[in-house]
């Protein structure tokens, strides 16, 4: 055997390790977005469904490991499953298999609004690193308002990533949704999907949970009055330490005046007999 290829493989296996045990350093709720307009078509859509199958057989499924939801859309959005619903990769498979193609327009925005304010509430944990994965061939019809819709995402600490499909994505619009480029990941078609799919497993494991934009903001708050507390500590302090001072001083003074007060006092010499008056 060739001894590149072996190193080449020694190397995968350690990355593969290390990928492994970035999935088991936290639960992790992953929903998935599954863009099935009318440029996707039927055949596609279910080379993405087998890639998703793939994708999801590489994790630690279970109630305190993994959880997995999908949603799908076009022109509106169809709710597939919650996270929870299925735990185990079997499961899900199953699931997965009799999700439905629907025909229509590429609606992003709307797509990831509806995730923010539904797709982690049923099933979603508290503690558990929250992973939207967004898989599209084609672009909004208004990258403002799907920004916004990405940055309330980011505010509820959920890491989005974008699986690109085509020559038609826009590839600066997805990395405006994921506000980072190493999570975003373009092939060419939609044959390649599952070759492909597999290098992206380690970048999601490595998402950890984000603090929300809300607490942030709070933190710094905290900050400021922090400072604010000890600046007004530290002026009682030094004004008590000021007037201690005063106090002392006078207080010593006022000891030293009453103590020459009660000196007695010497009596004059005798004048000898015989000086002059």
């Amino acid at each position: 055997m060739n001894v590149s290829r072996v190193f080449l493989i020694f190397i995968s296996a350690i990355q593969l390790t290390s990928s492994m045990k970035d999935c088991k350093t936290a639960p992790k709720d992953v929903v998935f977005l599954l863009d099935t307009s009318g440029s996707v078509g039927l055949s596609n859509f279910n080379m993405t469904l087998k890639a998703i199958k793939s994708f999801i057989s590489m994790f630690d499924i279970g109630p305190s490991n993994t959880r997995v939801g999908i949603e799908t859309f076009a022109t509106t959005v169809n709710h597939q499953f919650a996270l929870g619903d299925h735990q185990t990769v079997a499961s899900l498979i199953t699931a997965i298999d009799k999700i439905p193609y629907q025909t229509g327009g590429t609606q992003i925005t709307t797509a990831l609004a509806y995730a923010a304010t539904n797709s982690f509430k049923t099933g979603g944990r508290r503690l558990a690193d929250k992973i939207l994965i967004l898989v599209t061939d084609g672009r909004s019809y208004d990258i403002n308002s799907t920004v916004i819709q990405a940055n309330n995402l980011q505010k509820q600490g959920i890491n989005v990533f974008c699986l690109g499909v085509g020559a038609y994505v826009d590839i600066e619009e997805l990395q405006a949704i994921t506000k980072h480029r190493s999570r975003v990941l373009q092939v060419q078609d939609f044959n390649t999907l599952s070759h492909f799919i597999g290098n992206f497993r380690s970048t999601v494991c490595k998402a950890q949970k984000t603090t929300p934009f809300y607490l942030k903001e709070a933190f710094h708050w905290i900050e400021y009055v922090e400072v604010g507390i000890l600046s007004l500590v530290t002026v009682v302090v030094v004004g008590s330490l000021s007037c201690f001072c005063r106090f002392c001083f006078f207080f010593l003074k006022k000891r030293e005046d009453d103590s020459e007060e009660r000196k007695p006092r010497r009596k004059p010499c005798k004048r000898p007999a015989g000086w002059p008056t």
